[in-house]
């Protein structure tokens, strides 16, 4: 099936636990089904080419216009989290459980 081009975006690497299980669910349905694809990480991490094949993985926007289809998969790509000081992390959480 490998005659459409298709690119995967996503918050991959950053680290968020549900974004990168989307990558990794994507990942590996489109090698399954044999599609020619990328995987866009938007932040250069380790961990990324540890879970995927370099060969899908772009670091760029090159190309996005002229993709085939462009899955986004994942919503933290939409909203981003405040940075905030490490001592403050269990305050973060206690906030995001009360109204998530």
């Amino acid at each position: 099936m490998g005659n459409k081009n298709i690119l995967v975006k996503g918050a991959y690497g950053q680290p968020n636990f549900g974004d990168d299980i989307l990558m990794l669910i994507l990942n590996n349905f489109l090698k399954t089904n044999r599609y020619d694809f990328k995987v866009l990480i938007p932040i250069r991490a380790e961990y990324i080419e540890l879970l995927i094949s370099r060969e899908n993985i772009q670091y760029d926007n090159k190309g996005l216009l002229t993709t085939d289809f462009l899955i986004l998969g994942g919503g933290t790509q939409f909203y981003s989290f405040p940075k905030t000081k490490l001592n403050s992390r269990l305050k973060l959480l206690r906030t995001f459980l009360k109204s998530p």
